[in-house]
């Protein structure tokens, strides 16, 4: 019984306590490190170029060529795919509802239940090709680094960026807290920076490396020692490195590695994994440098991700890979790059100033409404370049970007700011002044607007955020709703695809000619029609053109036919049998082939019975005649010999005889 209890208590720790490492590689296959196994996920036939994992879901996202992302539950094992927007270098799970791709010169919010998207549009070339997204949760903001040569801020509230800029190109960020943010800042130089009170970057620690340097991966450990992945020349020659920078005591080890390390995650304080090129990847402890070759695809490794609490029961269910390696444990020397030197210093780091446009359109301010309760449209700060963005509407026209709004992107922890972006339209100069007033801005007005007759409740509504608030009649401000939405605060839309009328995924398509609307249903894969109907109601039979092998039953499991076979019978399609079978099979031939040979030796005896039966009964109808002929002669041979001898006398009677004896007299 007590060992019953410890092996519970040990499968438990084993489901809900470890971690494990998320893999993508330029393959179609997504891998999982768990307790020195590697375990398989065909996700797609694309290649995986970033991964996130969203803790509160428990879901890990994948961004993949050709704009796909995919969306693997850990929990129930489930796979979710759909082609996005714009092309996808990272990918960051921002809450609950919502996740952000950044791609080249391309920023997209996406709904990860209906898979709606929403592109933050900005001029060309603002973006440049996105290599990283971080989100700084406690700030609501989202760091972007850029290959463009610079740091963006975005902040989720005000839906504005600060742009700082950089003297390299921006390939990685990590990010500990708002206090220590590090990224490459120049050619040779890799920085800890501090994030300000108005998004600007100061750099706090800088390590030169006093030569030419490229990193792709940083992981920062805690806030003295921090590990990356870089490579610089000597002599002519790229030289690959893993360094440890010890911020302590200001210096840098170096370990070279066969080909670049473009990611390192960290399995606990003192345990990293880092992956490289061609498929390496290993396993080494910071306490001794052990190092350990756990794995050989022989495809680049471009993304590790930690997953929190891995379910090795599901992960048991998944194939495993055959290019796992047991090597040996070996010892790994680092050495003091001499060249390497560490600066501590605060400097406001140097980026462009403007200022926001004085008049902004009506579509493009309702559209940057804040998204955080009580945030006003911010002014530009000083040393700041601060650009307002816009979200493009959804091309698949399911919902407008007021439908994103309303939901919002910081769902259930902040709501919608009920005073920005008021309209007022009137020719009387002290109307003007509502402008100020719905805006926070003038005091003045808002006190004489209070103290006056006219009604304003439909405006204190905001109008929704679906129109302007104009005067009618110089006694009521009333909404002057935006095309397709009514009702007295504009609170009412009048499209056919507000109530969400497709099922199962599927896309609604307004026609504004006849006020109607279309489905577009959801396809897994571009070329299988999976969902039917008018509201994508139906479900395609996915069992119609699997027999089975005749030798299990059908079940749609995740969209895709799989079998599950009868008793004694295995493989994808129960096209297998088991020994038993066989041995059954086998018997059963054996046994049949036995009855037949019985029964045919039983019908031929029988055969041989009645023909041997025939034969007899001839010969004894034979013999009776020839014995009834030999009479016939001896009566005419008595005849005539009585005639002959004139024994008159005697009296015979023939017909009293015996014909047996008269045989014998013959």
């Amino acid at each position: 019984m007590i060992f019953l209890i410890f092996l519970f208590f040990d499968t438990i720790q084993e489901i809900s306590s470890s971690n494990c490492i998320a893999i993508g590689s330029d393959d179609s296959s997504l891998r999982i490190w768990y307790q020195n196994m590697v375990f398989l996920k065909e996700i797609s036939e694309n290649k995986i170029k970033t991964l996130d994992f969203d803790n509160e879901n428990n879901i890990l996202l994948a961004g993949l060529n050709d704009k796909e992302i995919a969306i693997f539950n850990t929990i129930n094992n489930s796979l979710v795919s759909f082609v996005g927007n714009r092309s996808i270098n990272s990918i960051l799970s921002v809450n609950k509802t919502h996740i952000l791709t950044g791609g080249d010169n391309s920023l997209v919010f996406y709904n990860i239940f209906n898979h709606n998207y929403y592109p933050i549009v900005q001029p060309d070339d603002f973006y440049g090709e996105i290599s990283c997204l971080r989100l700084l949760k406690e700030k609501n903001l989202i760091l972007i680094g850029s290959k463009l040569n610079k740091i963006l801020v975005y902040a989720l509230a005000t839906q504005q960026f600060r742009v700082n800029t950089m003297n390299s190109r921006i390939r990685f960020i990590d990010i500990l807290n708002k206090d220590f943010i590090v990224s490459q800042c120049s050619p040779e130089q890799i920085c800890v920076q501090k994030l300000e009170a108005n998004h600007s970057l100061t750099q706090i620690i800088i390590g030169n490396f006093n030569k030419k340097i490229d990193i792709f991966s940083i992981k920062i450990m805690n806030d003295s020692l921090i590990l990356i992945g870089l490579d610089f020349e000597i002599k002519g020659n790229k030289k690959n490195y893993l360094c440890l920078w010890d911020l302590k005591n200001g210096t840098l080890m170096q370990y070279e590695t066969e080909k670049k390390t473009k990611s390192i995650e960290s399995l606990d304080s003192n345990t990293i994994v880092y992956g490289q090129e061609k498929g390496r990847l290993d396993l080494l402890s910071l306490v001794d440098f052990q190092n350990k070759y756990i794995l050989n695809t022989e495809n680049d490794i471009e993304v590790l991700k930690s997953i929190e609490n891995c379910n090795s029961t599901i992960l048991e269910s998944l194939s495993r890979s055959k290019s796992v390696l047991s090597g040996p444990i070996t010892s790994i020397t680092f050495s003091i790059c001499s060249s390497f030197n560490t600066t501590r210093k605060e400097i406001l780091d140097q980026t462009l100033t403007s200022k926001l446009p004085d008049k902004v359109s009506s579509e493009k301010q309702f559209i940057t409404n804040s998204l955080i309760n009580d945030v006003s449209e911010a002014n530009t700060n000083y040393f700041m370049t601060t650009f307002t963005s816009s979200l493009e509407k959804n091309s698949f026209s399911v919902t407008l970007a007021q439908n994103f709004l309303t939901t919002s992107m910081i769902q259930n922890e902040q709501t919608l700011s009920s005073y920005n972006n008021i309209y007022v339209a009137s020719t009387d100069s002290t109307i003007q002044e509502v402008q100020d007033i719905f805006n926070g801005e003038n005091i003045k007005a808002l006190t004489n607007l209070m103290t006056s007759n006219i009604e304003m409740n439909d405006c204190l509504k905001n109008c929704s955020g679906n129109g302007k608030c104009k005067l009618a009649n110089n006694i009521k401000y009333e909404c002057e709703c935006n095309e397709n939405y009514a009702g007295s605060s504009c609170e009412i839309n009048i499209l056919p695809c507000w109530s969400n009328p497709c099922k199962n995924n599927g896309s609604c398509i307004n026609n504004l000619n006849n006020r109607t609307y279309t489905c577009e249903c959801f396809r897994p894969i571009k070329e299988i029609i999976l969902y039917y109907g008018q509201n994508c109601e139906l479900k395609k039979d996915i069992c119609e053109n699997e027999t089975c092998s005749n030798n299990g039953k059908c079940y749609d499991i995740e969209n895709k036919a799989e079998c599950k076979c009868f008793s004694k019978y295995y493989g994808e399609r129960c096209e297998n049998e088991s020994n038993e079978m066989k041995a059954i099979k086998t018997t059963i031939k054996i046994t049949s082939i036995v009855a037949i040979i019985v029964l045919s030796l039983f019908f031929l005896t029988l055969i041989c019975i009645d023909i041997s039966k025939f034969f007899c009964c001839n010969r004894m109808s034979d013999k009776t005649s020839y014995n009834i002929k030999n009479i016939d002669n001896a009566k005419r041979f008595v005849y005539v010999m009585a005639e002959a001898i004139n024994l008159d006398h005697l009296s015979l009677n023939f017909d009293d005889m015996n014909l047996n004896e008269l045989g014998k007299i013959t």
